[in-house]
């Protein structure tokens, strides 16, 4: 980081002069280099820092340093050197979990063992807080597994709670005690842990825009902990403040960004624009428009920073200004990232509009794209086609066998959805389809995993859906349930290969095994029986008949059921 100005020598009289990079003299500053290597200075505060310098750094271009960015982090930084619980309040896509995680990164926290993050909900439970006994290996034996909160308490870690307006009351009474007496408290283990040094909290809140205002959530459960937090209000940037994030983070769409910013803000709307006008340190804001297209509401959720970063992102590849087809591909991805939630064509159309009108794009394109267009479709041996979007084909070493089944039927918003799949699956981002049952999100997602070579597992969630579905666990299980297929596909093979009459006796122990659940004993005899028909088959009795299964026929001797 620069030199930071506002750290000044406590005794001034012992300050000493040196020069800086410019060959000047300055005198009562501090610079990172005059710092020792276990201490950060953020925007002109000293925090502690779990690594040395020299370790590792983090990359100014993860964060853009603008002026808003720089007074939260030094409100941030200013909380967090008070070891105060801190709240951060904003609109969605504002830079909340951003700063946070930013201010984790320069001191150190870099790793998921230092750094905490938890997305709480309206079905979260304070079991994934606090812990859980669960079972292991050892049938009967359980133990104690300490939840994110719990680790982070004991061991000094950093923790965020996103959405803590979203949490239900269980998850409020255990973080109440925490946040007024310093400690930890969980119930029906009568443990109390105190906070360990170096231990930090923090949470966000979403805002909502209402009328011409913004306000926090009403009525919540999470206002029982509003006297405890330290608040830090974070705003929108500014249109200033945006074009320079653009300029600093594609370089390469610095000719186009002013006309970026245009559309961006003409859909974001008066949201935005009041917001700003509230801030008097930043009076660049978007401009004011009295037509009617000003403010465009959406349906579901509202646009944010990371649909504009996104679009950003998806056309600075191989961007130029100056092609025409460049022009409609911008177009596409504007649809695809601005208009794609929005069930409702009619919204979707003077969407696409107001977009076409910033990019040279008529109403007649627009109207083609959002009601006509269907992507073809082109498959080869290495490579899948749809639209704008080719993806690699995953080659198989092993030979399959390929049955040409067409359940797949391209239509136009099926061969749309396709091509929206597939921009997504090339970038790397989360996909979430919504739509009423039986109008093809399954079995699109199905068909592009079958043309790309990609094995695809489907999980159907309900109510009663757990984590362990998803990341797996222990569980009690019978071993009869599972030795008794592994028995019945035994029999059924000794029976082909031996006779039954003859072998009585062997199948009488091999039951009595099973129903004694003596099941060393059990593996040993099919051990047994497994290595007999195979020394048979190897040594070819001259005597003796060899099926076609290559096991030995009825006619041989019994098995010899000794052990």
């Amino acid at each position: 980081m620069e030199s930071e100005k506002a750290l000044v020598l406590t005794n001034q009289s012992a300050v000493m002069w040196r020069q800086d990079g410019s060959h000047k003299l300055t005198r009562g500053q501090v610079f990172p280099e005059d710092l020792s290597p276990n201490v950060v200075a953020v925007c002109g505060v000293v925090l502690p820092r779990t690594f040395p310098r020299q370790s590792e750094r983090v990359d100014p271009l993860d964060l853009v340093l603008v002026d808003s960015t720089c007074h939260n982090l030094r409100s941030l930084a200013l909380a967090v050197a008070s070891q105060n619980p801190v709240l951060l309040e904003g609109p969605i896509g504002c830079g909340k979990t951003a700063l946070v995680e930013y201010m984790a990164a320069i001191t150190g926290h870099t790793t998921a063992t230092q750094f905490l993050k938890v997305q709480l909900g309206d079905q979260t439970d304070s079991k994934m807080l606090l812990g859980m006994y669960r079972c292991t290996d050892i049938p009967g034996k359980f133990v104690w597994q300490p939840g994110t909160l719990t680790q982070a308490v004991s061991r000094g870690q950093w923790i965020l709670l996103e959405d803590i307006d979203h949490a239900p009351l269980d998850v409020i009474s255990v973080l109440l005690p925490l946040m007024e007496n310093k400690k930890l408290v969980i119930p029906g283990r009568e443990d109390c842990i105190d906070i360990a040094p170096g231990f930090q909290f923090f949470a966000t809140r979403r805002m909502y825009h209402s009328g011409s205002s913004w306000h926090t959530p009403l009525n919540t459960r999470a206002a029982l902990l509003d006297k405890y937090w330290t608040k830090l209000h974070i705003r929108n940037m500014s249109r200033g403040e945006l074009k320079k994030v653009l300029d600093c983070s594609f370089p390469m769409l610095t000719v186009v960004s002013d006309r970026l910013l245009d559309i961006y803000c003409q859909l974001i709307g008066v949201r935005h624009s009041e917001l700003d006008s509230g801030t008097q340190e930043n009076p660049d804001v978007c401009p004011q428009d009295d037509s009617e297209d000003q403010s465009t509401p959406l349906e579901g959720r509202h646009l944010s920073l990371r649909d504009l970063l996104k679009w950003c992102e998806r056309i600075s590849v191989n961007f130029d200004g100056t092609s025409a087809a460049k022009a409609q591909h911008v177009f596409q991805e504007a649809l695809d990232c601005f208009t794609s939630m929005l069930s409702c064509p009619g919204s979707r159309l003077r969407m696409s509009q107001i977009i076409g009108s910033k990019l040279n794009i008529s109403k007649e394109q627009a109207q083609y794209f959002c009601q006509m267009y269907q992507p073809a479709m082109a498959l080869t041996e290495l490579q899948v086609s749809v639209g704008r979007a080719s993806l690699d084909r995953k080659q198989s070493e092993s030979v399959q066998l390929v049955v040409d089944k067409q359940t797949f039927a391209a239509t136009r918003p099926s061969a749309v959805l396709l091509e929206q799949l597939a921009v997504c699956v090339a970038k790397g981002e989360p996909v979430l389809l919504v739509g009423e049952t039986g109008t093809g999100k399954t079995s699109t997602v199905q068909h592009l995993a079958t043309v790309t070579g990609h094995k695809l597992r489907v999980i159907n969630m309900n109510q009663q859906s757990d984590t362990a579905d998803l990341l797996g666990g222990y569980k009690p299980v019978d071993h009869k349930q599972i030795v008794l297929p592994l028995r019945e596909a035994f029999e059924d093979l000794f029976s082909k290969t031996y006779s039954r009459k003859q072998n009585l006796t062997f199948l009488g122990h091999v039951q009595t095994c099973f129903r004694g659940k003596r099941w060393q004993d059990l593996l040993r005899l099919m051990d047994h029986v497994c290595k007999s028909a195979l020394a048979n088959e190897l040594r070819k009795k001259p005597n003796g008949t060899v099926g076609d299964d290559g096991f030995q026929t009825e006619s041989d001797s019994a098995a010899d059921p000794s052990l």
